[in-house]
């Protein structure tokens, strides 16, 4: 997260880290500057024995690396030899099914040339779902009432249920609509915003990298 910070804690924009899991409010004398988490609970007892794994593949393939988040592990070889980096992916992908996420309840995500592993539930559309919540919480719905959404991924599988969210589909249970309606009922009307006040909300609808829409998808761990 301090990266994230570093490159775009200056801009008017909300910021995300961990597919979602931490939200930080743009700097405003009226808002909290701390990083919240918005997941109750999130399993780690996994994370020792799965990173034990990682390093051993680390020492098996020349230039690849692990990344440490607070609440997922990744294993990266994109400066790694191409070919012989998806062969040990594949091998990885074998020991980690058969060995300590056998009966975690963690999901593999697959990368171009990375393999991800975080906690069931963890998905870029459920933390848009809270953070627009959120932001409703402590800035009023106004705040996410968007003339345009503009969402941007570069990976399928963590990125589609982004997508079917802003298109009005069903996310475990919720609907575009459904999440209107709650935000309408909970959020404090005196907390209300001129439509004439540029709104940072649009950043955290971003989910690539390279721009300041990207920091909801980032995946730095907070300090």
């Amino acid at each position: 997260m301090g990266k994230l910070e570093e490159t775009f804690g200056a801009l008017p924009v909300w910021l995300a880290a961990e597919n979602g899991v931490y939200v930080r409010p743009p700097k405003d004398k009226d808002l909290p500057e701390e990083w919240k988490c918005l997941f109750d609970t999130l399993p780690k007892e996994w994370m020792e024995s799965v990173q034990l794994v990682l390093d051993y593949f680390c020492e098996r393939t020349p230039r690849s690396f692990v990344e440490v988040r607070d609440t997922s592990l990744v294993w990266n070889y994109k400066h790694a030899d191409v070919e012989f980096g998806r062969l040990q992916a594949r091998d990885l992908l074998q020991h980690l099914w058969t060995g300590p996420i056998s009966n975690a309840p963690v999901e593999i995500i697959q990368g171009g040339r990375s393999v991800e592993v975080r906690p069931v539930g963890v998905t870029k559309g459920l933390a848009m779902q809270r953070i627009l919540g959120y932001m409703a919480t402590i800035r009023g719905r106004q705040a996410v009432h968007f003339d345009l959404v503009l969402c941007i991924g570069h990976l399928l599988a963590r990125d589609e249920n982004m997508y079917l969210l802003f298109e009005g589909h069903k996310l475990e249970g919720v609907t575009r609509a459904d999440l209107r309606a709650a935000v309408q009922q909970a959020a404090p009307t005196s907390h209300n915003i001129s439509s004439s006040t540029p709104t940072p909300a649009a950043a955290a609808a971003g989910a690539g990298t390279g721009s300041a829409a990207a920091a909801a998808a980032g995946g730095q761990t907070p300090p």
